[in-house]
């Protein structure tokens, strides 16, 4: 950096006996317009100042340096470019300076002789060296932050063990510059950042003026300084529109890729991981280009994980896929993310049961804990960071009103399939050899009959297909039910045994309580919730509670409400 400051300088000094005032006139040549457009055009150059708070956490008492280091840089810059600027002026004339297309080597042809060129060159390199060194260590602590905060993948957001430097991080940035510099030429390069760091320079303004309203403190005495939101917000502005029309087309189709990424990645990562956090235990996956089926297995209640794992493992065997175990800390408003799973024995406590478990029924799976503001919240969000494609959890033993109960909320923030089981045997000993599957209708038939075909196949057992008709059916009653289990045989793809039984009974819930004392396993669909119905309201679940059998009830979300819980 002072190598290229002391070349400038020499310039500077060299050209001031090459003086011509006359090159001054006309002061505004192309007008007023024309001088907008150059300043919007080197507006790439202040770029570099703002970054020096990027390195805020690296630097000693950040709260007096930063300040002041850009408050001096910024000086000091401006008075050599001035300078500059001023003796290339009055040094050559400004016909002869537009038309060039390295407008500072003929200013130092004249004042060094006519080798100038060689010195400025090597100038060209030290400062293109340097602010190519300085940008990419700032950008990548920016590209760090955001990594952090999962508006990035996630391997952005950290540090190198050894080096404790975010290599990913300057990786990036340093593959992202290298494609443009091999790819664009220098003008269409300085025109997409400059409006690149001007559109971004709006929101900030912005952000400035919410700081003071909410934390009075840092509000500047200065009336001046008060509205200095205001002022930049309208500079930058104005200089916004001073750019040609190439800049601002370039500029809004990059918008639009911004608005898309943020809207279909960055916002759902960035809310789960601002309301919690996730740390793996283990994991041996390899990387893989195909998205595999990934069980999630949320334990609290040690006298159910062992079921659960069970059952995942048997869906597992099916389909092929992974297992992901799941421990929540709840962690109060006051207290950090990072501090709280620092002292999360008992989730620890958790997570290493479930692991003895695994080995004595040789289940592999991922252990995750997950550091959350709300247990709920924290199943349905370590889900979606996992991209799992079914929630396995255990129905609720105490007879405890559903509404407003974790239970509650991960059923009604899910957009993820769920298995909800009741396990009413001790794991050991469950070995169902009766499988009942109540056919309602077809929303949740495809989840309903993997279940039933995986569970049958593993313990080789029978399953049984049955559907009920109201006394007194009609014809197109019949036919409706006929079609319906039609339907599900053909999407019963299994080796296992099975046979239909068609009831006929106007209360289903209570003949089918009745009934299942006959069969080890029940397996039926959630049924639609009514807004002004309870849980305990809902068929399916009062099936569940008062059956004399383990009963699993499955719940399949459709493809558009994923859809739109990830918009």
């Amino acid at each position: 950096m002072w190598g290229n400051v002391a070349i400038l300088l020499l310039l500077i000094v060299l050209s001031s006996f090459h003086l011509n005032v006359e090159n001054a006139t006309p002061v505004f040549p192309k007008g007023f317009h024309g001088t907008l457009g150059a300043i919007s055009l080197i507006y790439i150059s202040f770029f570099g100042y703002q970054l020096i708070a990027n390195n805020a956490d690296e630097i000693i008492e950040p709260e007096k340096t930063v300040p002041k280091a850009m408050k001096l840089s910024m000086l000091i810059s401006m008075i050599i470019y001035l300078l500059v600027a001023v003796t290339a002026v009055l040094t050559v004339s400004w016909k002869e300076l537009a038309n060039s297309q390295a407008p500072l080597v003929l200013v130092a042809n004249k004042s060094f002789g006519g080798n100038g060129w060689i010195i400025i060159s090597f100038g060209g390199i030290l400062a293109s060296l340097g602010a190519l060194s300085s940008t990419l260590i700032s950008q990548s602590r920016q590209s760090y932050t955001m990594g952090k905060d999962r508006f990035f993948p996630d391997i952005i957001g950290k540090l190198n063990e050894k080096t404790k430097q975010p290599q990913w991080a300057i990786l990036a940035g340093g593959l992202l510059t290298s494609l443009a510099l091999a790819t664009l030429d220098l003008e269409t390069i300085a025109k997409v950042t400059n409006f690149s760091l001007l559109i971004s320079l709006l929101p900030v303004s912005l952000a400035l003026r919410k700081l003071y309203k909410e934390n009075p403190t840092v509000k500047p005495k200065s009336k001046l300084k008060r509205l200095l939101p205001e002022i930049s917000l309208a500079i930058n502005l104005g200089l916004l529109f001073t750019m040609d029309l190439f800049s601002l087309a370039i500029g809004q189709q990059l918008i639009v890729a911004g608005i898309i990424v943020y809207f279909f990645y960055s916002r759902k990562r960035e809310k789960t991981g601002r309301e919690g956090r996730n740390i793996v235990l283990e994991d041996e996956n390899r990387f893989s280009f195909f998205k595999k089926n990934k069980i999630l297995v949320p334990i609290s209640n040690p006298k159910t994980q062992e079921a659960l794992l069970m059952l995942s493992n048997t869906l597992m065997a099916k389909k092929g896929g992974e297992i992901v175990v799941l421990a929540v800390k709840d962690v109060p408003e006051s207290m950090d993310f990072y501090e709280a799973l620092e002292g999360a024995e008992d989730t620890l406590n958790i997570i290493k049961k479930s692991m003895e478990v695994g080995k004595q029924h040789d289940i592999k799976f991922k252990p995750v804990i997950r550091a959350s503001r709300n247990i709920a919240l924290g199943i349905v969000h370590a889900a979606e960071e996992e991209d799992c494609n079914l929630i396995t959890i255990g129905f609720p033993k105490k007879y405890v009103s559903f509404n407003d109960t974790i239970f509650d909320q991960v059923l009604r923030n899910s957009h993820t399939d769920m298995i909800i089981l009741n396990l009413r045997i001790d794991p050991e000993n469950f070995n169902p050899q009766k499988i009942g599957v109540y056919v309602k209708d077809t929303r949740n038939l495809s989840l309903i009959l993997m279940v039933a075909s995986a569970v049958a196949e593993k313990r080789n057992a029978k399953i049984v297909l049955f559907s009920y008709l109201p006394t007194g059916y009609t014809k197109q009653q019949k036919t409706k039910t006929d079609k319906l289990m039609i339907e599900s045989l053909q999407e019963l793809k299994t080796t296992a045994l099975y046979n239909i039984h068609l009831y006929v009974n106007d209360d289903p819930v209570e003949d089918i309580i009745n009934r299942s004392a006959e069969y080890d396993m029940l397996i039926l669909g959630k049924d639609l919730r009514n807004p002004n119905k309870t849980l305990e309201d809902l068929p399916s679940f009062q099936i569940s509670r008062r059956a004399k059998c383990t009963v699993a009830i499955i719940k399949k979300t459709k493809g558009f409400d994923k859809l739109s819980h990830n918009i």
